[in-house]
């Protein structure tokens, strides 16, 4: 599309109207210049129209995801038929940006390494942890499968400079800890091709005046010893 091809007939219609509409056009036009400009100048544009365009560095993977080897991508996913409702949400979803689904249940993950997993465009992912510690999630992002208990499938995404940052945010003392996962957090959700679907931590129903809620992540249990009831006035 050429240069200024959409924007020009909004140029010319603010062009009367320079002394009171400032108009600034972002130069190169990707997210990392438009972060850049939004903190030069906190709080002072009124208006902001970013129209993102994005494209894979490799054709053949995009084909692959939105044709898959028949026609169709191929999501793989290991576990309890309850998990296929799951992937139905996802098939759904991506349906409606024109990507067609076959979805490919196995329990041969349990066995040890299926065949299946690197046959398949999309793979269902369930990183857990019994303490409230993000480490686990960033370091299946990254490609490491130690705490899975079972293998991520050959071309898993790996980027070595988001590695060393996680290899440092690991022996830091919290608070300093927490936030580097957080910062490195931020930087995964741009480079990998990771969407987060959901949490299972499944929080009880209590009394609004029960203070203190702490939930196991593994199993969704609410920590009775670490509730406190509100005392109420009598």
């Amino acid at each position: 599309m050429p240069f200024q091809s959409v924007a020009r007939p909004l140029l010319e219609l603010f062009r009367p109207h320079r002394d009171r509409i400032r108009l600034e056009i972002l130069r190169p036009p990707t997210f990392e210049q438009l972060s850049r400009v939004l903190s030069d100048k906190p709080n002072f544009y009124h208006v902001l129209h970013f129209d993102g365009h994005g494209a894979f560095p490799q054709a053949a993977g995009a084909n692959g995801l939105l044709y898959g080897s028949h026609g169709t991508a191929v999501l793989y996913y290991c576990g309890p038929p309850e998990n296929r409702r799951v992937a139905q949400l996802i098939r759904q979803n991506l349906a409606a940006i024109g990507v067609a689904v076959r979805i490919t249940p196995s329990l041969d993950c349990l066995l040890g390494q299926d065949p299946k997993l690197d046959r398949a465009d999309l793979m269902m992912l369930s990183p857990a942890s019994s303490i409230a510690d993000p480490a686990p999630f960033i370091e299946a992002t990254l490609g490491r499968d130690a705490g899975l208990g079972y293998r991520l499938p050959v071309g898993w995404f790996r980027d070595a400079a988001l590695t060393a940052e996680a290899d440092q945010a690991r022996s830091l003392q919290e608070p300093a800890r927490a936030a580097a996962y957080a910062a490195l957090q931020d930087r995964l959700l741009a480079a990998a091709p990771v969407a987060a679907l959901g949490s299972w931590t499944a929080p009880e129903y209590v009394a609004p005046r029960l203070g203190c809620r702490v939930f196991q992540p593994a199993l969704g249990a609410l920590d009775l010893g670490a509730a406190c009831p509100a005392r109420t006035g009598g």
